[in-house]
């Protein structure tokens, strides 16, 4: 199995450490060694296209150190400063206070006068059709692509007359848009949406359904963020108190079911080829359990 080790409000975090991975344990595994190493920091710089500092970017990383605290947005200078860091090259969030747009790049910890280049920003509005009751069906507008596998850049929800808007998106690119319905009735999908375009028009129709329970040696695991994804897809859902996930809103076709939970037992696991349609999925997060 794997372990990780976080420092929480001990002095080993006073004095600046980040925890670490131990893989490859045996589950029967005692008197266990864990290296600590020291946390690393970025400093730097947000600008727009035009080279001027911008206020209010807030960059975070995607997987941040349990008991870090979020950075604080860039000042009137543009200038940032992100601490609690593994040392090493990761993904982060940029995101700009005021707009909803959330893109991601890859930074090398430590590092200083780091300069992070934000592009003009564009939005997105239309309607969603086929259905008398939009009210609540998630847009979402997806970004490149990772491991084969379709990512969520942002989402948004319709309003009861079925109208939605995107904002902050970068210009120049086609972006493409998903529907999910809260009920599982439905789902849409569109391409090649230019930043700027104002009456798109996103066409629903019947979905499906995959369900599950997500466990750790049988007992049920609660909140645990569960991503089902294609190449053309990307959904989310949490596991209720008694371990239970349902994704709704399909289209047909297979997905990878991820796995994650991060605040007790800190493991992940992920199954392949899943159809639309199926029930009863048990994900087991305990290595030693599956």
């Amino acid at each position: 199995m794997d372990v990780r080790a976080a420092v929480l409000g001990s002095r080993a975090a006073e004095l600046g450490y980040a925890g670490a991975w131990v893989r490859g344990l045996p589950s029967d595994a005692t008197d266990v060694e864990v290296p600590l190493v020291l946390q690393a920091v970025i400093e730097g710089t947000a600008v727009d296209e035009n080279g001027k500092p911008l206020a209010g970017v807030r960059i975070f990383p995607v997987e941040s150190l349990p008991g870090v605290l979020p950075p604080a947005p860039s000042d009137d200078q543009g200038h940032f400063h992100i601490h609690g860091l593994l040392p090493g090259t990761q993904r982060f969030y940029v995101r700009r206070e005021g707009m909803q747009h959330l893109a991601t790049m890859e930074l090398k910890a430590p590092a200083v006068g780091v300069r992070v280049v934000l592009d003009s920003l564009g939005t997105i509005a239309g309607r969603v059709t086929g259905t008398d009751d939009p009210n609540g069906i998630l847009i979402v507008c997806l970004g490149d692509a990772r491991d084969g596998q379709a990512q969520a850049l942002l989402a948004v929800s319709c309003a009861a007359d079925g109208s939605f808007r995107i904002e902050g998106l970068p210009r120049g690119r086609a972006w493409t848009l998903l529907a999910s319905s809260p009920t599982g009735a439905h789902w849409g999908r569109i391409e090649g949406v230019e930043a700027g375009a104002s009456d798109v028009k996103l066409a629903l129709r019947d979905g499906q359904v995959i369900a599950g329970r997500v466990t750790w040696e049988g007992r049920p695991v609660r909140f645990a963020a569960v991503h089902i994804t294609s190449p053309t897809w990307h959904g989310y859902v949490a596991t209720a108190n008694d371990g239970t996930f349902r994704s709704t809103g399909l289209p047909p076709g297979f997905y990878r079911v991820h796995v994650s939970e991060r605040s007790t037992y800190l493991a992940e696991h992920e199954v392949e080829g899943v159809s639309a349609g199926t029930q009863g999925l048990v994900i087991e997060l305990a290595p030693g359990a599956r």
